[in-house]
């Protein structure tokens, strides 16, 4: 498997959000220290460019959602 950039996860995930029908954007998508974190909070993180948002990505990555 071929490790893509922060930045192209970064544009992944941005385009993927964009097209997600608000109501879903409740819903939990990733658990990162035991703390579950739905798509809004992962979208403020990962557009934040924040360690915490770069941690979402990857982990995001491993699980083939972007």
């Amino acid at each position: 498997m071929i490790q893509r950039t922060i930045e192209q996860l970064h544009t992944d995930y941005l385009k993927m959000f964009l097209n997600l029908p608000l109501i879903i954007r409740k819903d939990i998508i990733a658990v990162i220290d035991e703390c579950p974190m739905s798509y809004n909070v992962c979208y403020l993180e990962i557009k934040s460019k924040t360690e915490m948002g770069e941690r979402i990505l990857r982990y995001l990555e491993k699980l083939d959602l972007v």
